[in-house]
């Protein structure tokens, strides 16, 4: 097993990025598409005609398009094993395993990323079963109060800005289809990056974020530390092109991972020539001619500036 503290992984995948590459690089802007109907129904038949993409507002030519449910995959898994989550760990790591199983193919790869007061590196990219399962056996939750005073100090320790931003730091140098998918509470305290960061290194990445926010019935509720960790979750998520669900019961789980595997499956693959490669920020849209199906995508991607 690696096992990697948050200081040195941080130290390192910031090292990289200010060296110099001497990769192959293309203009393309990938960008992956799910489109559903009405009813919230995946649709995995249309054609290149059927989709229309805009930066900044501007229609672009679509070079590449594919929706091939045997693409291989990269996933990055990110489970938060802080204290307030310890009660729920044996469920996450039931519902890991079944979609692990189940979605991670000869073809693919996938790595394992939990995280508390600490990130560690649980399995690098694999597509050994065995190996991916024993690392959720070996993850245990951080030691918590849980009442009384020292309670919310032990619980706010979840570093989820620093396990988003290393997982995209480990996908931006792989090809094709890539996601991260987190089962967390939504809670962030004492990460060495913020959320802005972490999502830019996402994005940079080519990476969705799906976002299961799983917690403690007795932690959750209608609160204002509630809420924002929903609103952040959904930021995250819909920010990068994926999206956030809220299994209220153990069993909920299972159908939510499940879910993201079959969505994962059934997405197209659009590229197309950038007006400009400036170093900046611009945004994205997606639009299906069909009357009653929407896309949905990242809303953003970073144009970065060639030599």
């Amino acid at each position: 097993m690696k096992c990697l503290a948050i200081v040195s992984l941080i130290a390192i995948a910031r090292a990289q990025s200010q060296q110099p590459s001497f990769q192959t690089r293309t203009d393309l802007v990938n960008v992956v598409v799910t489109v559903r109907d009405q009813h919230n129904n995946l649709i995995t038949n249309l054609d290149k005609s059927s989709l229309r993409v805009f930066e900044d507002g501007r229609s672009r030519d679509i070079k590449y398009f594919a929706q091939d449910s045997s693409a291989p995959l990269t996933i990055g898994l990110l489970i938060d094993s802080s204290a307030g989550q310890g009660f729920l760990l044996r469920t996450v790591r039931d519902a890991a395993m079944q979609f692990l199983s189940t979605a991670v193919r000869e073809k693919d790869l996938a790595f394992l990323i939990n995280f508390d007061t600490e990130v560690t590196l649980l399995t690098d990219l694999t597509n050994n079963q065995a190996a991916l399962k024993r690392g959720l056996q070996q993850m245990r939750s951080a030691v918590g109060y849980p009442i009384g005073p020292l309670a919310e100090l032990n619980l706010s320790r979840t570093h989820l800005y620093d396990a988003i931003y290393l997982a995209a730091e480990k996908l931006k140098d792989e090809a094709g289809h890539k996601a991260i998918i987190m089962i967390a509470s939504g809670d962030d305290k004492g990460s060495k990056v913020k959320l802005d960061e972490a999502m830019v290194a996402a994005e940079k990445a080519d990476a969705a974020v799906y976002a299961i926010r799983y917690v403690d019935a007795d932690l959750s509720g209608t609160s204002y530390a509630s809420l924002k960790q929903q609103t952040t979750m959904r930021n995250i998520a819909d920010g990068t092109g994926g999206r956030t669900l809220n299994p209220a019961r153990p069993d909920s789980v299972t159908k939510a991972v499940r879910d993201i595997a079959e969505e994962l499956r059934g997405q197209y693959s659009i590229g197309f020539t950038p007006a400009k490669l400036d170093g900046s920020v611009h945004k994205i849209e997606v639009r299906v001619s069909q009357h009653g199906l929407r896309a949905q995508c990242r809303k953003t991607y970073f144009a970065e500036a060639r030599p």
